[in-house]
């Protein structure tokens, strides 16, 4: 018997049904995850504004609009899956950066004190996944995903940056005795042009090709504005979980990113390489009964990111030749979380409480002028969600809170620090040191035609407190279908 939309739409909501988030990055996974099909469409309209953004490189406000279709199909023995996301927004006053993926970049990013304005960015966004059984042990799949963005500016300095970002991930998991015994490998690529223009002929600022921690790479100082960064990358995954989905699951993943910045208008000069390295495991138990669910996992992500820089002698006709590299910057990054969650689910009705216990410790080095950054804190996330089905509707709600105090910060800058790149610096250093909150809540109300469809309408408001007295806000209201 089939089931109807809310019900199917209750059981891919559900916490127990997506607990184990780390294991569905094996595509093979993927097949089982649910026992009904389900397809969603929206459209969106977001707004952000914040007295002081934590991170001067994000702007201050962002005003966008979208669409997003969402699939997951069974097929028989075959399981298909993606989505198609559209973005396009505007962003105000971004400052200390014109280059897009400011946080996948840095520290190697182009910068000026000017910045400002209204950046306008679009984002194109596919991913598409399939996976099957082969007999009753083996399932295979794969998994591919491609990302365009355009951010451009009509305003002096004038940033126009194009990305493009793909990754492709093939599993495939062997059922033994009573769980399933997963391995999966990716492959990314990531390409960013990055060209900013001055149309300005009285003036033009100073662009910096920043290295880290308020330096910059002082030689290349000027109009050196034309860069590209590419990248590629690889990884994998090994996992073990129940095939019915209750029992103790672990999945661990590994991860690496190599990212060049070249320089176009020196004569395709290399200046620096991004190695970016991330360690991630997963492992706990997960109970699912007719009407109780129950889940406790720890989570454990370590993210190493290394800056080497390129050393070039005397140039001869606009060549640098380079002779030596030079190890300068490093981050490391260590995140360890507890989560548990319990669920009661009687007919037509879910209710979901879930805390979450967190612990971040961060550490930045420059090598020479030496410069360092240390932060820790502790965080607390209480979390609710409750669905009701009442008739032809659907109330979907949802809330949470965050709570984050910070520790052990230490700041260390030398007299050669840059001075006019600092004040990114500080800002972020600042958020990191500071205790603050998130309050998430958000509420959706489906409505079945009966005609193998629903309409619903979404609201979503979050509010974050940090720095005493600087908060965001922002809010998004969506609208759309379910099939």
């Amino acid at each position: 018997m089939a089931q109807n939309l809310d019900t199917r739409h209750m059981e891919h909501e559900k916490a127990a049904t997506n607990f184990m988030d780390m294991l569905y990055l094996n595509p093979s996974y993927q097949v089982g995850r649910y026992s009904s099909s389900l397809n969603r469409a929206d459209f969106y309209y977001n707004d952000r504004h914040a007295t002081q953004p934590p991170l001067l490189e994000s702007g201050n406000e962002t005003n966008l609009w979208g669409g997003r279709i969402d699939a997951y199909i069974i097929k028989g023995k075959s399981t298909i899956w993606g989505y198609a996301h559209y973005d396009n927004g505007r962003i105000q006053n971004v400052r200390y950066s014109e280059t897009s993926d400011a946080s996948l970049l840095y520290p190697y990013l182009i910068a000026d004190t000017i910045g400002g304005g209204v950046s306008k960015d679009e984002i194109y966004d596919f991913m598409g996944g399939f996976a099957t059984r082969l007999g009753s042990r083996w399932i295979i799949g794969g998994q591919g995903t491609y990302t365009a963005q355009l951010d451009y500016r009509t305003r002096d300095p004038r940033p126009k940056n194009l990305t493009s970002d793909i990754k492709l991930v093939i599993g495939s998991s062997y059922l033994l005795n009573n769980y399933k015994l997963g391995a999966s490998f990716d492959f990314h690529r990531y390409k960013q042009t990055n060209v900013v223009k001055i149309y300005n002929e009285v003036s033009s600022p100073v662009f910096y090709h920043l290295t880290g921690l308020g330096t910059d790479y002082y030689r290349f100082r000027g109009e050196n504005t034309e860069t590209y960064y590419k990248g590629v990358g690889w990884g994998f995954m090994l996992n073990v979980a129940p095939k019915d989905k209750s029992g103790f699951f672990v999945s661990y993943k590994y991860q690496n990113l190599f990212i060049d910045k070249i320089i176009s208008t020196l004569n395709e000069l290399p200046m620096s390489t991004l190695k970016l390295y991330s360690f991630s495991s997963e492992a706990g138990y997960l109970r699912q009964g007719r009407s109780h669910d129950f889940g406790v996992k720890v989570d454990e992500n370590y993210r190493l990111r290394k800056g080497i820089e390129n050393i070039f002698g005397s140039p001869a006709s606009n060549m640098y030749p380079q002779i030596a590299r030079m190890p300068q910057y490093k981050q490391q990054q260590l995140n360890l979380s507890v989560e548990s969650f319990y669920g009661y689910h009687p007919l037509h009705t879910v209710y979901e409480f879930g805390y979450r216990f967190g612990y971040e410790n961060l550490r930045e080095t420059y090598n020479e002028p030496a410069q360092v950054i240390r932060s820790s804190s502790v965080s607390s996330r209480f979390h609710f969600k409750g669905l009701r089905q009442i008739r032809q509707f659907l109330l979907q709600f949802r809330t949470s809170f965050l709570l984050t105090n910070a520790f052990k910060n230490k700041i260390q800058l030398s007299a050669e620090t840059n001075r006019p790149m600092l004040p990114p610096l500080l800002q972020r250093y600042s958020y990191l040191s500071s205790s603050r909150y998130l309050i998430d809540n958000n509420i959706e109300l489906h409505y079945d035609t009966g005609h193998k469809y629903s309409l619903f309408m979404a609201l979503n408001w979050q509010y974050s407190h940090y720095l005493e007295h600087q908060h965001t806000h922002e809010e998004r209201i969506s609208i759309g279908i379910e099939f």
